[in-house]
């Protein structure tokens, strides 16, 4: 999915290193962050399930930048395990489990636009964005197995306020909207074959706040929060088969995703 925009993106880094711009460099970003994360699939108004819990995340970030440009790509797999409440087809609660895993792989353009009292840049990109989701089996209920495929865009605006000659303020807002997208379901009891359904209504906001200290001309620490909105509306019906034979009809109820994070992370520059 990703190599659709690999390539133009390696023309515009070949450009940016070879441009007559001083400060130019590489660097390296790396950090943890800790996240309080819900989701909650509706439909006609009735809330199907809810799942909520912590989850951990990594990232890595490798990129070029100039004085004025910035090239990046970066990488973000979560991992956690949520508290399942969700209900039957009969309308009868049942809780459980479900182990989710997100992976966010983004190639990131940012271009300065004024650096009066402050740096304001704007930035776009496209990104993969990939989710499991493993609901576990009860007793009398049959689990699902879902994967989520996104091919995104991305635009959005970025703030850096200088505090002291070594610590500064980065407050940033990126929207995130779909390209293409997919899900597919596996039944855990076998009743069905594995059904996919098209998603194309993909919307994502964040907005971020992050404190930046000097440490050294190549160190900079950072530590920052932010906070997460995602939204999945509802498919359209697709068939279902078992054993290759039609046996009805299924969609993705629209499914909503909030994220409350805490970000430490580490850039080194050369």
């Amino acid at each position: 999915m990703l190599s659709r925009f690999f390539l133009p993106f390696s023309f515009i880094i070949s450009a940016l290193i070879y441009c007559p711009l001083y400060a130019n460099e590489f660097y390296i970003k790396t950090g943890a962050a800790h996240n309080q994360t819900e989701y909650d699939e509706v439909d006609l108004g009735v809330n199907l399930n809810r799942e909520s819990g912590k989850a951990n995340s990594f990232m890595l970030e490798l990129g070029y930048q100039t004085r004025l440009w910035q090239i990046s790509v970066s990488m973000a797999p979560q991992k956690g395990r949520l508290d399942y409440l969700g209900q039957t087809q009969s309308g009868i609660q049942k809780s459980t489990k479900s182990d989710i895993s997100r992976n966010h792989y983004t190639l990131r353009l940012r271009r300065l636009i004024s650096s009066d009292k402050l740096d304001w840049y704007v930035l776009g990109g496209l990104a993969s964005v990939k989710v499991n989701r493993d609901i576990r089996s009860q007793a009398d209920v049959s689990g699902l197995y879902e994967v989520y495929n996104f091919t995104t865009f991305q635009l959005g605006t970025e703030f850096q306020l200088p505090i002291t000659d070594k610590n500064k303020l980065k407050f940033d807002l990126l929207f995130e909207s779909a390209l293409d997208g997919e899900m597919t379901v596996e039944f855990k009891n076998n009743q069905f074959d594995i059904g996919r359904v098209e998603l194309t209504n993909f919307l994502s906001a964040k907005l971020g706040a992050e404190f930046i200290h000097e440490y050294s001309r190549s160190v900079n620490l950072s530590l920052g929060v932010g906070y997460k909105q995602e939204f999945i509306g509802k498919s359209k019906e697709a068939s279902l088969y078992r054993l290759g034979r039609p046996a009805g009809q299924f969609y993705q109820p629209k499914r909503e995703y909030k994220e409350i994070s805490l970000l430490a992370a580490i850039k080194y520059s050369f």
